[in-house]
């Protein structure tokens, strides 16, 4: 299985892409800015998290994703900023994505509304000077480096009240080049771009015991010409400190219907502004043979006014 991955990943770069472009996270209740610009300011304060994901331990090329978020609520409590530094590693390809964010909130029955906008950029990079080629003079592949840096835009709406949310975005709404072709090919040859995303996502907390609640969150993800991708949550926090739970990631295997992944998810809520999470995804596609699973860290912290400062930390 040696350098496989990386083969499959040029293939996909090399021809026109037809799957699922963005990173995943399994911890996606507590990343909403990196692909909803309308979460900004949500926390009522300043929010920093930061999020490190290696999927599929041990497989050639796997990819590895590093998240650092801040995001902040204006003094007029309307206007919401936030920058999102995303780095995303996989085979031969490194892509460094700043994402700049601006949300409008405004009350909507028991809840806020916000309406939100996201411009990027990305230096995208491919490095083959440290693959294995079977061909070495191919010339899609005969320069050891080529980048680029991308320019794009994305938008988003984000409800939220005491007990429930839902989110719409679509981080990037223009179909940059990113072939990255050398000279002496033709760009009618091969075309590889980027495609538009959209991301469906909900959650509720329902107490169903004394000091006991009931956390279910699901993500609906989709890419133009992909099939549907849903991760359904489903956790319970104890004592206002502990969140643990399972989630089910769907996936659309050639070999079997079980699905992408199933995955265990745990937060402790160290006090009102400290949050610690980790999360492991065990395979359950065919890959399942030749990786180790994934993984998650995540750290948060949140300060909030004091005004808005609640006796339960905020579990959205």
């Amino acid at each position: 299985m040696k350098n496989i991955f990386s083969i499959l990943i040029c293939l996909l770069l090399f021809v026109s892409l037809e799957a699922q472009q963005d990173p995943q996270y399994t911890q996606f209740m507590f990343n909403k800015l990196s692909f909803n610009p309308a979460y900004a300011g949500s926390a009522k304060g300043t929010c920093i998290t930061g999020l490190y994901r290696n999927q599929w331990v041990n497989f050639d090329g796997h990819p590895i994703t590093q998240v650092l978020s801040l995001h902040t609520l204006l003094k007029n409590e309307r206007v919401g900023l936030g920058i999102a530094m995303v780095r995303d590693r996989i085979g031969p390809s490194t892509s460094v994505n700043v994402q700049l964010n601006y949300a409008y909130r405004f009350q909507l029955g028991t809840g806020e509304m916000a309406l939100g906008l996201m411009g990027n950029i990305r230096d995208y990079k491919l490095d083959f000077s440290k693959e294995t080629l079977n061909d070495n003079f191919d010339l899609l592949v005969d320069s050891p480096e080529r980048n680029k840096t991308l320019i794009n835009a994305g938008a988003g709406v984000y409800y939220e009240n005491q007990s429930f949310y839902a989110g719409l975005s679509i981080p990037r709404l223009i179909k940059n080049d990113i072939s990255l072709l050398p000279e002496g090919v033709e760009s009618s040859m091969v075309q590889a771009k980027e495609e538009t995303h959209a991301f469906l996502m909900a959650g509720a907390i329902l107490p169903i015991a004394e000091k006991i609640s009931f956390k279910p969150a699901g993500l609906l993800k989709y890419a133009v010409d992909a099939p549907f991708s849903l991760d359904l949550h489903a956790g319970l926090i104890f004592y206002e400190m502990v969140h643990t739970g399972v989630t089910y990631r769907t996936g659309q295997s050639s070999l079997t219907s079980l699905g992408e992944s199933i995955d265990l998810v745990m937060q402790i809520y160290l006090n009102d502004s400290f949050v610690v999470g980790g999360a492991f995804d065990f395979t359950l596609s065919e890959l399942a043979d030749y990786n180790s699973g994934s993984f998650e860290i995540l750290l948060q912290y949140c300060h909030r006014r004091a005004r808005n400062k609640v006796t339960n930390p905020r579990f959205f």
